[in-house]
C-alpha cells in the first residue's frame, strides 16, 4: 500500500518526514543565498563599496553605499580656506579650528550667503572640509542657523605649520545626503573626534534652558545647570548661557580625569567670559573658598574690581589692572607644575607658583565656588560664560594665542563663495 502524503502546500505539510526535507532545503538556500551577498556583491562595482577602513567613510545616497572619494564627487561647490602661517609661530598638531561661516567671515569679511543658499534651512552636515592631500577631516557642528545665515563648525586639523600657509577645502552640496561619517554634533562619535585625548571637557554652552551642558570630548564629562542659567543668550563662538550672579551655576561633578595634583599636574582652562559687577566671582573653579590650600584651580575676579585672579593650590596671584568688561573676552591659564601663567586675550597677565592642595571630594563648578562648608554655593558669576575647555596638559602660549584668534573669526581667509 502506498503512504498518502499530506494534500497541502510544500511549506505548511505536517507530515514529519516532509517538514524535514523541506526545512534542509530551505536551510541551504539560506546559506547559498547568504554567501553570495557576502562574496559576491562587494565585487559588484555598482552595489556596495567593500572598503570600512578610517580613510573611506560610508554615506548612503542613491541607494548605494558611497566611499570617501565618492561622497566627495557628490559635492559640487567649494570654498577656499586658507591659515596664514605667520598667524602661527610653531606647527601645531590635531588643533580644533573653529570655522565662521556668515555674511562677513573670516580675515577679509567674506560673504558665506551662497553656502546658506545652497544647502537651505536643513542641510548644515551636506559638507566636507579637506586638507592639501585631500584627506577628509572631522567636523563638529556646533551651529547652523539658516534664517541668520550663521553657522559655526569646529574641525580638526592634523598639522598647522609656521613655515607655510595651511589651506582646507569646504565642499558643499545641497542635493548630497549628510556626511554622516565625518560631520557629527557635541556628545556624537564623530563630533568626538575633533578633540584631541588631552581635552577632558569642552563646553559650547549653548544648550536649551534646563538641558546637560554636554562635553564635546570623548571623557564624557557633562555638566548640571543649578538654578535655571538663560540658554542661548549671544556669545562669542555661538551662543551663551547667562548667568545672574543669585544663585546659578554649572556642576561638572568630581571627575577623575580633572582631579589635578596642583603642584605636580599640568593643566589648561581656556573660556570666554563677559562680567558686569565688582565682586568676587568664580569663573571656573574646583575650590573650598575660606579653607587654607582646599582647593586645586580657580578663575575668578578677586574683588570690587575687574581685574582677573587665579589660585593654583595655594598659590594666588591677579592682574594689575582691570581686565573684565561687558564685552567678550577670552581667559586662559596655563598651569605646569613648576609654574602658572593667565591670560586674557592670548596676552601674559599674571603668574605665580603653584602651592599644595588637598581637593579631594570637590566639584568642579562655571560660575561659582564652593563655600567653606563644601555643600553650599558663594561667588555667582554675574555675566556671560561660552566655550569653556579643560586640557590634561599645559597647552603652549602658541596654542592659546591661536585658540583666541581662531574662536574670535580672526584667523581664516575664505574665498570662493
Amino acid at each position: 500500500m502506498v503512504r498518502q502524503e499530506p494534500d497541502c502546500a510544500p511549506f505548511f505539510c505536517y507530515g514529519r518526514g516532509r517538514i524535514a526535507q523541506v526545512g534542509l532545503g530551505i536551510m541551504v538556500f539560506n546559506l547559498k543565498y547568504l554567501l553570495f551577498l557576502v562574496l559576491i556583491l562587494p565585487l559588484n562595482a555598482g552595489g556596495i563599496v567593500s572598503r570600512f577602513d578610517e580613510g573611506e567613510g560610508l554615506s548612503r545616497t542613491r541607494g548605494k553605499f558611497l566611499g570617501h572619494k565618492d561622497y566627495l564627487s557628490t559635492l559640487k561647490n567649494s570654498a577656499t580656506l586658507t591659515i596664514d602661517s605667520g598667524d602661527v609661530d610653531s606647527t601645531l598638531t590635531n588643533f580644533p579650528v573653529t570655522i565662521f561661516l556668515n555674511a562677513s567671515a573670516g580675515t577679509g569679511s567674506a560673504d558665506c550667503s551662497a553656502f546658506f543658499t545652497e544647502l537651505g534651512a536643513y542641510g548644515g552636515s551636506k559638507i566636507a572640509i579637506t586638507n592639501a592631500t585631500g584627506t577628509q577631516l572631522y567636523i563638529e557642528k556646533e551651529l547652523y542657523n539658516f534664517g541668520m545665515l550663521e553657522a559655526v563648525y569646529h574641525v580638526k586639523v592634523p598639522s598647522i605649520a609656521s613655515g607655510a600657509d595651511t589651506v582646507l577645502t569646504l565642499w558643499y552640496d545641497g542635493a548630497a545626503q549628510d556626511n554622516s561619517r565625518y560631520v557629527g554634533t557635541a556628545g556624537t562619535r564623530i563630533g568626538e573626534q575633533v578633540w584631541d585625548s588631552n581635552f577632558v571637557g569642552v563646553y559650547h554652552m549653548n544648550e536649551a534652558a534646563g538641558s546637560t551642558v554636554i562635553d564635546s570630548t570623548v571623557s564624557s564629562n557633562d555638566g548640571t545647570p543649578v538654578d535655571a542659567p538663560t540658554s542661548n543668550t549671544s556669545g562669542a563662538v555661538g551662543n551663551a548661557l547667562t548667568f545672574d550672579g543669585a544663585n546659578d551655576y554649572v556642576s561638572l561633578g568630581e571627575p577623575a580625569s580633572m582631579d589635578f595634583d596642583a603642584d605636580v599636574d599640568s593643566f589648561t582652562l581656556e573660556c570666554w567670559a563677559t562680567h558686569t559687577a565688582t565682586a568676587q566671582d568664580f569663573l571656573i573653579s574646583k575650590n573650598v573658598e575660606n579653607v587654607a590650600n582646599k582647593g586645586q584651580f580657580r578663575i575668578n575676579t578677586p574683588g570690587a574690581n575687574q581685574k582677573i585672579a587665579v589660585v593654583i593650590g595655594g598659590g594666588w596671584a591677579a592682574s594689575a589692572g582691570n581686565e573684565f568688561t561687558s564685552s567678550f573676552k577670552y581667559a586662559a591659564v596655563r598651569s605646569y607644575a613648576s609654574a602658572w601663567k593667565c591670560y586674557i586675550n592670548a596676552a601674559n597677565k599674571a603668574a605665580g607658583t603653584p602651592g599644595t592642595d588637598a581637593a579631594a571630594g570637590i566639584d568642579v563648578l562655571i560660575a561659582a565656588s564652593r563655600d567653606v562648608d563644601n555643600t553650599t554655593t558663594l561667588g555667582h558669576w554675574v555675566g556671560s560664560i561660552d566655550e569653556v575647555r579643560i586640557s590634561i596638559v599645559a597647552r603652549t602660549e602658541d596654542w592659546v594665542e591661536v585658540s583666541y584668534e581662531s574662536q574670535r573669526d580672526d584667523f581664516i581667509a575664505i574665498t570662493g563663495f
